[in-house]
Order: C-alpha cells, then structure tokens, then sequence
C-alpha cells in the first residue's frame, strides 16, 4: 500500500513540475521585446547617460602630478566632501624625493576649481605598489604663498598620516617635518 501511495505522489509531482516548466516557457516567450533593436538601442542610451553622468562628475584635473605614472582619484564630495588622491610613481623612483615632488604638485592641484566643495583631500603615493607617504589636506586650512616653499605651504595644512623610514629621514634632512 505504501509503495502505491507513494509511486502515486510521484506522478502528481511530476506532472505538476511539467506544467511549471510550460508556464515559464510561455512566460518567456510572451515578455520578448517586440523588435530585437529596442533592446540594444536601450542599452545604448543608457551606456551614453552614464558616460556623461562620469564626464561630469570628473572633472578634476591630475596633469600637475607630472612624475606619476597612474593617478587615480575617489571623488567623495557627493557624500563626504573627501577627494583621495592615489599617486602611482616609477618603480625606481626615490621615495623622498618622489613625495617632495608631489607636495610640491599638489600646492598647484589644490587651488584649481575642479576640487570645490572638498574639505579634505588625502593624497597617498606609492612606489613600486608599496605606499610610501600619505597627507590629509584641510583646503579651509590652505593658503597659496609664493614667498614659501611649495611643500611647507601644503604641509602647514596637512596632516602626516604615514611616512615610510626613508621618507621620514629624508623630509627630516630636508626639514620638511
């Protein structure tokens, strides 16, 4: 009696997975877009919406950093009024003197209009994949001198988050810091 109920239930279930399997063919086949260019005329729009929606949001300018081989930036203005600066530099490159370099680019990055509304702006870089020296500039805190060195302007209105060995004892004997 068992074996009956059971090959019994069997068929039901069976059955009843068929008819689910013939529902959604029918669904698919019933959603299809009409035409097989809308659909990828839809794509297009939407890629050349995003594509502009970027353009506009990046705006800002890395071209000072002259020595970099890769810049990346996160733009965090929308949410936390935060630029971070991510600053890729030749493998063979000294990590002092790379770092002074880009204090002394960043005096320049940080009085175009391209970063307005930032109030921080973190500038890290790195050398062979390895950070080396990383800065949290308050713009409120930045006030251009010609009459001062580059990079003691931008450091009046830094904070030191990290400096490698090297590039401590090198900013020491230059008295950056």
């Amino acid at each position: 009696m068992k074996k009956t109920l059971i090959f019994i239930l069997s068929i039901f279930l069976l059955a009843a997975c068929s008819d689910k399997a013939e529902e959604a063919t029918t669904d698919k086949s019933s959603s299809e877009p009409i035409s097989e260019n809308s659909e990828s005329e839809t794509e297009d729009i939407l890629d050349d919406s995003v594509v502009e929606e970027v353009e506009e949001k990046n705006n800002i300018d890395t071209s000072v950093f002259e020595y970099a081989t890769n810049v990346e930036v996160t733009d965090g203005r929308e949410f936390t009024q935060h630029i971070t600066v991510a600053i890729d530099l030749a493998p063979d490159a000294d990590p002092g003197m790379g770092t002074l370099n880009v204090l002394n680019q960043a005096y320049d990055f940080l009085q175009q209009e391209d970063i307005a509304g930032a109030e921080t702006v973190t500038i890290y870089v790195r050398v062979n994949d390895i950070k080396v020296s990383q800065f949290k500039i308050y713009t409120s805190k930045f006030v251009p001198n010609d009459q001062e060195p580059m990079a003691k302007v931008v450091l009046k209105a830094a904070d030191i988050e990290f400096l490698r060995t090297e590039v401590q004892e090198f900013g020491k004997v230059m008295e950056l810091w």
